[in-house]
């Protein structure tokens, strides 16, 4: 199933404001301090809606050893934009990165619901800075 989003420009404040523990792969290691943590995934599905583009992945190589699953995003003119790269320590080693469609990320039902719990938030944060540039009461 594919699902889009009515997220229609980019606003990497808004989304690194948006992200948070429910919105997270990895809840249990998410704080206000590595908002990034388990957003990879979703943010890419998002950026793809504001830029389109294609959503890549790799695997990250932490200083210990230990690999995990990261994705980004293709842009034009091969441009790689990582807006979650910051949720991993120095000296993290990134590999080749290979092309996954959008159905295969959100072809996870977690991630799917993660995704749609983002595109929420998102929405709200617009809705709230439309009240508030018009001067409204929040």
């Amino acid at each position: 199933m594919t699902v889009t989003s009515p997220v229609d420009t980019l606003d990497v404040a808004a989304i690194r404001l948006a992200w948070n523990r429910s919105t997270s792969a990895s809840p249990e290691q998410w704080s206000a301090r590595n908002r990034a943590r388990g957003q990879c995934a979703i943010t890419a599905c998002v950026v793809q809606d504001c830029l389109g583009g294609r959503i890549i992945r790799t695997e990250a190589t932490l200083p210990g050893g230990n690999t995990e699953s990261h994705y980004a995003n293709l842009l034009e003119h091969d441009v790689i934009l990582d807006l979650t790269e910051s949720q991993f320590p120095e000296g993290t080693v990134f590999g080749s990165w290979e092309e996954r469609t959008r159905e295969y990320v959100l072809g996870f039902p977690t991630t799917n619901a993660r995704y749609l719990r983002l595109v929420q938030r998102l929405n709200e944060l617009r809705t709230l800075q439309k009240v508030q540039a018009a001067g409204l009461p929040a």
